[in-house]
């Protein structure tokens, strides 16, 4: 049964410009691929042309396109219970929330609430820490991104979030190592005390007595893989103890695998009092997201009111979904592939970087990179310039600034990999001419 007419590329694409508006762009600058199918790590147009998915769409699209196992699973709950109040209960709801407590998450982590995606995460935890603390103040980086919606965007540091001034009072920025300073410290120690004493200072010069909780990104995504120094997290869990002040890690991107491990935390030492996650626990297939959080804040909401919730929380198809996605990673080992394919791309990247001037910094953990282009370089036209390069060598990528992101599903190989970096490696050739 055909529920809708079939369109060629050309009616996809004219309607989607007539009806419908593309997100972070001026509509007169529009512009997209009509995508018909996908499979793996790649995507084909209408045409029959065939991407290389080199950032798993959002970074998000971790176990590749078209996976039978998770659309039948859609499937399955799609025929039994699509939707119900998330004042009810489910199944699959319950089945999930044992999963991740029990296998998945940090063993600190003792309850989860499943949310839609990774803005209303951020927003959930924000509420908690209010609540939980009774203080008002949320700090958070600089060129951090935490969503789009009021709370999150006011949690965002990059200069995206103008779109929500006035800005809520109460979230205050700093700058941590996610900030481009790296020549300025002779060694990564300094680096480290340099940054721990900037925002214990900037704590006390906000009454460290206001301060509810400090958000990070665990490794800062779109802004190009940014990797903090040793010993900072570890630090700035210091300073929280000190304060009584709550440490969130957004891992909305870099969450269920993307490094190596189920959350990027656990690549340090350190433990966080929540952990917001989204995108790799469906991988797109269908919305779904939540918040972790110890067993000290489960406890306080016992005798206190969550005070949140939307209409889509605990989405059946969304809990069925990651429950399938889950055995997916298990069955296919895709945490351990992870980790051996970022040691093969980090060596590959380093080499890249010495055989191109243009390139100032690599960075790369598990499956999760960037390459950067030299500060010198930095400017619109040239970003838009080499991601339109690399899509005309059937690569699709983002960035921000002069970073690219190279996070493809984890279940690429070696082959497929290099079929992308092939690609970078001609951009860079033109990149290189400009210097």
């Amino acid at each position: 049964m055909n529920f809708y007419p079939q369109l060629t590329k050309e009616e996809v694409l004219e309607k989607s410009r007539k009806y419908s508006l593309y997100t972070w762009v001026a509509q007169k600058d529009a512009s997209s691929i009509a995508v018909e199918r996908g499979e793996g790590v790649y995507f084909w147009d209408y045409d029959g042309t065939r991407y290389f998915d080199m950032n798993a769409q959002q970074v998000n699209n971790n176990i590749g396109f078209n996976n039978k196992k998770v659309i039948q699973a859609i499937q399955r709950q799609a025929e039994k219970l699509c939707y119900v109040s998330p004042r009810y209960t489910t199944d699959v709801r319950a089945l999930l929330a044992e999963k991740i407590i029990r296998d998945i998450a940090p063993d600190h982590m003792k309850k989860v609430m499943f949310t839609l995606g990774g803005a209303d995460a951020n927003e959930y935890a924000i509420r908690m820490c209010k609540a939980f603390t009774g203080r008002d103040k949320i700090f958070s980086q600089y060129d951090a991104y935490h969503g789009s919606t009021y709370g999150a965007c006011n949690l965002t540091g990059q200069r995206k979030r103008s779109s929500a001034n006035p800005q809520i009072p109460g979230f205050i920025k700093f700058w941590g190592p996610n900030r481009d300073m790296k020549e300025e410290f002779p060694d990564e120690a300094s680096r480290t005390a340099f940054y721990l004493k900037t925002l214990r200072d900037q704590i006390l010069n906000e009454g460290s007595e206001n301060v509810s909780a400090i958000f990070f990104e665990t490794i800062a995504g779109s802004t190009g893989a940014i990797i903090p120094p040793k010993g900072y997290y570890e630090g700035v869990r210091k300073i929280c103890d000190e304060f009584g002040i709550l440490m969130v890690c957004d891992e909305v991107m870099v969450g269920f695998g993307r490094t190596g491990k189920w959350f990027a935390c656990e690549n340090f030492d350190f433990k966080p009092d929540i952990i917001t996650f989204a995108k790799g626990a469906t991988c797109g297939y269908v919305p779904l997201g939540g918040v972790l959080v110890t067993q000290e804040i489960a406890d306080f909401f016992e005798d206190t009111a969550l005070p949140c919730g939307l209409t889509y929380n605990s989405h059946a198809l969304g809990c069925a979904t990651a429950l399938a996605v889950i055995e997916v990673y298990e069955e296919e080992k895709l945490l351990e592939r992870s980790a051996e394919m970022g040691k093969y791309l980090s060596a590959r990247l380093n080499e890249i970087k010495a055989a191109h001037p243009s390139v100032y910094d690599v960075r790369c953990l598990g499956l999760m990179s960037a390459f950067e282009l030299q500060p010198s370089m930095k400017s619109q036209e040239l970003f838009n310039t080499v991601l339109d390069k690399l899509k005309q060598e059937k690569c699709t990528t983002f960035g921000y600034d002069c970073s690219f992101l190279i996070a493809p599903p984890l279940t690429v190989t070696k082959d497929e990999l290099e079929e992308g970096l092939r690609a970078v490696n001609k951009v860079l050739d033109y990149t290189d001419t400009l210097l």
